[in-house]
């Protein structure tokens, strides 16, 4: 080990040591081992092979003699790939090492292969990018010659953007390779096939390589003409590109060797406005003075004055060759006017982009300003539009622009409304305050139009101060600046224009601009609506859309709605814990009084804010202090005293129906029950009829059946009275299905009532028929078990709107749906082993054992051969009494498979086995689990669930009240004052108790507000904490790193 470990550091060091001195003292190293060696060095890149360090060392007879002597080096080919893709033969191109590339050939090396990076480049790109003239040389020269390839095809090779080698020379300026390419055939007017797609003339023009063009043109002059007309990726050919440089020296050797000075590019732009758009007034100067046309437009009609004009460039009176020439500025007054095909002139330009400087230097020129676009814009509409303020500056200061100010544009907007609409509230100052009025567009809208929409608040102040009555003009489409302002969700500019007294109008869609809010679901703009001060306006305003506009809300935006419920609930200055605290609720949002809401409601009974609110199941808005508070004071002022009468109603039904059926079960069916037994008794065994026992029993049925006479007069009383609750019910049920329309066959419970209401009416039509004519109906004493069973459950279902008492029966009710959802797949159980069973056990098989019949005490019968599974129904039902736990398994099945009384007693007991694990256990735990589910869900709704049955119920009771109290009952319930502090009256308690506390929610409504407050105010502070903790975090670890590199550049220094 310890001379293995001495030969590694001995070879580390040589290896070290071999970067520094000739390639031989490392060769030894490199021929004995078996393995690629990786030689470090400071030339040594990370990927480089064995081969490309020999390479490096520009040694050629260590390369030969590696290449020969130890072909295992090379175990990947002669071409691995080292930094980049590049392989030994690319690295001796660039190295213009013709000895190695020589080698690396002779052994094999692929002269095609391509470097694999993003240009793919050939050999011959490489030693034409790196100067290699000699590579180069042999490339084009002597390696064609020798394997029967051309010269010109060399030269012509391109790599992925279609650059040749000429590209690449030049583009490295390697003159001595531009000449050699040139006269090997390379052309001068091949593009490139992407990217930039320039010909090698057009790249030594874009570096100002004028020395590079002489012996272009010498060597190849008629590809140097044709490549002066190419132009490249950008439609700019070599004389548009020296323009746009400033390349005097190559503009003037181009001219002079018969370039055209107003050659165009795509765009029909001519070198002297490339110039001029890049400021390089030598160049304009140069081109003008050798025939370039200044004012010659392009394929738009623009001259060099307009793209001087917007780029900014117009020269001063000291560049400016045009002004200096006599002859050329004659032309300029003629031409400084002139409109390009969209109808700009350059002064317009000028203005649109805020160049002042180039306006005034325009302006000096003798530019008209008073002229106008084709879209009749001036040029106090450019200066407005893009926002210069020292431009509108001057031009306002001109006497003669006055008529400019209340101009107006093709679209019908003057510079007022085009300031505007970019928000430029300087300029808009400055033109009022000059006189600007505010013209409608088009469209018929105003400047305050454009404000709104883009929330502009100080420029809709300005406005408004100086035209106050714009305030409620509105457009073609009816639309005023607040309906602008709520369709783009603007809350600032809805609360600056509220404030200013804007109308809520209506437009030629009848919609007002909160019925927009509505309809687009804005709800920054909502709540710039109702946090205003003005948002009773908003509530009470009607709406032909929704019906109210606490309808529309309730409906799309319930957030908003519950701020508005908040707002409408107010409370004392004073301490909570005051005597005369007080909580202030305002019902008029959610319980309107004037007449026009009511005719709105009256054609609109469905939509009721309150019964909204539960019909779309808004829990938030349900359960609201707001909410609980008016259901409070509507139970107290009718519905407690309204419901108490129908609940009493229904107990003194119940009562009378439980007394009929029990004496008529007493004194009427049991006499029935007994005659039908004697009857059937003396048919078959007449002796049994006759004996004591049995007539002692038969006469005192006769006793007691006398005794009915006594209370007939009583039963049918009764049922009179009985039957007129039916009505006053049945009426109740008529207006709940008035009141919820359709939607009331979709409550399962409320089938409770029709059931009920039937069977009672055939019941005591049965009963009186029965007691009237002397007959026995069958039907009756069924249809009376049947009723006095449907009466008594339903009365949970009149205990749900009464406070405490109605969660737990709403509880009941929705486990009972649950039940009733899963029946069908309860029933498809059921029916499977119902039908099992009685296809294996129809009857019990005697069986053929001695031992049974030994161990029987009395002799067979025939009820022995009896199965609980005799017939369907009786299976039936006996499969539900062994799913609820009543399996009684040793008689049915553990003795009956001892005895061998069973059919098929392998099979019945494999499926007794599923039968135990599917529904006992399986079923019995997915119902459980069910039920739990949903007594969970119901506990935390069912506060919810009792308010909406006491909407539901309230709404039920308004409808028979008449309109005249109904607006009386409507002025009683606007406002309803509190207090939670003071000790409430017995009957408040009580009412309390039954409905629900007020104070308590009410209390804790404000108390989890405050809660809800210090919440939001602890995250906000931990956010902060977050970031600190963050920003430490950083600047910990950016310390760290600087301590780390100082570090590690101490140790460096230390070593060296």
């Amino acid at each position: 080990m310890a001379a293995e470990e001495s030969n590694i550091d001995n070879g580390d060091r040589i290896s070290k040591c071999s970067t520094y001195s000739s390639p031989f003292t490392f060769l030894p190293f490199i021929l004995a081992g078996n393995h690629e060696t990786d030689l470090p060095g400071p030339n040594v890149l990370p990927n480089d092979s064995p081969l490309h360090t020999v390479i490096r060392a520009h040694d050629s007879a260590l390369l030969q003699k590696v290449l020969s002597e130890r072909p295992w080096l090379i175990n990947n080919g002669v071409d691995i790939p080292g930094d980049n893709g590049e392989t030994p033969l690319h690295l001796a191109c660039v190295l213009n090492d013709l000895e190695a590339v020589k080698i690396l050939l002779a052994h094999g090396a692929n002269p095609d292969r391509r470097r694999k990076c993003f240009h793919n480049l050939h050999p011959v790109h490489l030693a034409a990018a790196a100067g290699a003239i000699d590579v180069l040389t042999f490339f084009v020269e002597e390696w064609p010659r020798e394997n029967n390839r051309k010269s010109s095809e060399m030269v012509a090779i391109v790599d992925s953007e279609g650059s040749t080698p000429l590209h690449w020379a030049v583009l490295r300026r390697w003159l001595h390779c531009v000449e050699f390419l040139l006269k090997h055939g390379a052309r001068l007017d091949q593009p490139q096939t992407q990217g930039f797609r320039a010909t090698p003339l057009s790249l030594a023009c874009c570096q100002g390589l004028v020395g590079m063009l002489q012996p272009m043109l010498d060597i190849s002059k008629p590809s140097f003409m044709r490549a002066l007309e190419l132009p490249d990726d950008e439609g700019l050919k070599p004389m548009h590109r020296a323009a746009v440089l400033n390349a005097m020296p190559v503009l003037e050797f181009l001219v002079e060797n018969g370039a055209d000075v107003n050659i165009r590019d795509v765009q029909g732009r001519t070198p002297i406005m490339m110039a001029s758009s890049a400021e390089a007034w030598a160049v304009v100067k140069f081109l003008a003075l050798n025939g370039g046309d200044p004012f010659q437009p392009d394929r738009l009609g623009r001259t060099s004055i307009h793209y001087g004009a917007i780029y900014g460039t117009f020269p001063t009176p000291e560049e400016n060759i045009i002004i200096q020439d006599k002859t050329i500025s004659e032309k300029l007054t003629q031409s400084i006017d002139r409109k390009d095909k969209l109808g700009f002139t350059a002064l317009h330009y000028a203005a649109a982009h805020g160049h002042a400087e180039v306006f005034n230097r325009l302006i000096a020129c003798k530019a008209d300003w008073t002229i106008k676009s084709d879209d009749r814009k001036s040029v106090l509409h450019f200066a407005a539009e893009c926002g210069t303020l020292p431009l509108v500056q001057r031009l306002l200061a001109n006497a003669d622009l006055f008529i400019m100010v209340n101009d107006t544009d093709a679209n019908g907007d003057s510079p007022l409304t085009l300031a505007v609409n970019h928000g430029y509230t300087g300029i808009v100052e400055l033109l009022i305050s000059k006189g600007a009025l505010t013209f409608r567009d088009l469209k018929g809208r105003t400047c305050l139009h454009s404000a709104a929409a883009r929330g502009y608040c100080d420029i809709i102040g300005l406005v408004y101060l100086q035209f106050p009555k714009i305030l409620d003009y509105v457009d073609i489409n009816g639309d005023s600046a607040l309906h602008v302002a709520a369709l783009h969700n603007s809350a600032s500019s809805i609360s600056c224009l509220m404030s200013k007294g804007a109308k809520f109008l209506f437009n030629n869609q009848k919609r007002t601009a909160i019925d927009i809010v509505i309809a687009e679901k804005n709800t920054m703009a909502a709540l710039a609506f109702v946090r205003h001060d003005r948002w009773r306006e908003v509530m009470a305003e009607p709406s032909e859309v929704y019906g109210s506009v606490g309808l529309g809300l309730t409906r799309y935006l319930p957030d908003v709605m519950k701020v508005v419920m908040d707002r409408c609930v107010t409370t004392s200055p004073l301490s909570t814990l005051d005597k005369d605290f007080y909580v202030l609720y305002d019902f008029s949002i959610i319980e309107p009084q004037n007449s026009e809401d009511v005719v709105i409601r009256s054609q609109r009974r469905s939509k009721k804010l309150l019964k909204e609110i539960a019909r779309l199941h808004r829990p938030g808005l349900t359960v609201h202090p707001l909410s609980r508070a008016l259901l409070d004071r509507k139970w107290r002022l009718y519905g407690m005293f309204a419901y108490n009468t129908i609940f009493t109603s229904y107990l003194v039904f119940l009562a009378m129906l439980s007394y009929v059926v029990i004496s008529t079960t007493y004194y009427h069916l049991t006499h029935q029950i007994v005659m039908r037994s004697y009857r059937n008794i003396r048919n078959f065994s007449h002796e049994s009829s006759q004996s004591p026992a049995f007539q002692t029993l038969l006469n005192e049925s006769y006793r007691i059946y006398a005794r009915s006479e006594e209370y007939r007069p009583s039963w049918q009383a009764c049922s009179v009275i009985i039957l007129c609750i039916m009505t006053i019910l049945g009426v109740k049920e008529g207006l709940e299905f008035y009141s919820k329309g359709w939607r009331y066959f979709l409550d399962v419970v409320n089938y409770l009532e029709i059931f009920t209401c039937a069977c009672c009416v055939t019941y005591i039509g049965s009963l009186l028929f029965e007691l009237t004519q002397n007959v026995e109906l069958p039907l009756t004493g069924q249809m009376g078990a049947l009723t006095i069973f449907l009466a008594w459950f339903n009365l949970l279902r009149y205990c749900q709107p009464y406070g405490v008492i109605g969660i737990y029966a709403v509880m009941f009710f929705s486990v009972l749906k649950t039940l009733i959802k899963v029946a069908v797949f309860f029933f498809i159980l059921l029916a499977a082993f119902t039908v099992t069973f009685y296809q294996l056990i129809p009857c019990y098989l005697m069986p053929d054992n001695e031992l049974y019949y030994i161990l029987l005490q009395d002799a067979p019968k025939a009820s022995d051969l009896m199965s609980a599974h005799f017939n369907i129904w009786s299976s039936g039902l006996r499969i539900g009494a062994m799913t609820i736990g009543d399996m009684d398994t040793r008689n049915n099945f553990i003795d009956p498979f001892i005895y061998g009384k069973l059919p098929f007693p392998i099979m019945t007991y494999g499926i007794v086995v599923l039968f135990l694990l599917m529904m006992p256990i399986l079923l019995n735990n997915l119902l459980t689990g069910l039920a739990v589910g949903d007594i969970k869900n119901t506990q935390e709704n069912a506060t919810e669930v009792c308010l909406k049955n006491q909407i539901e119920m309230h709404e039920s009771v308004e409808q028979l009240i008449p309109e005249r109290l109904n607006v009386q009952l409507r002025e009683k319930l606007q406002s309803y004052k509190f207090y939670p502090n003071r000790r409430p009256s017995l009957l408040d308690r009580v009412t309390r108790l039954l409905s629900g506390n007020t104070g308590d929610v009410v209390i804790s409504h404000f108390d989890e507000q405050e809660l809800y407050r210090k919440r939001a105010d602890e995250q906000q502070e931990l956010a902060h904490l977050r970031i600190e903790v963050q920003q430490l975090k950083t600047r910990l670890s950016k310390r760290q790193a600087m301590a780390l590199g100082s570090f590690i550049f101490e140790h460096q220094t230390a070593l060296i």
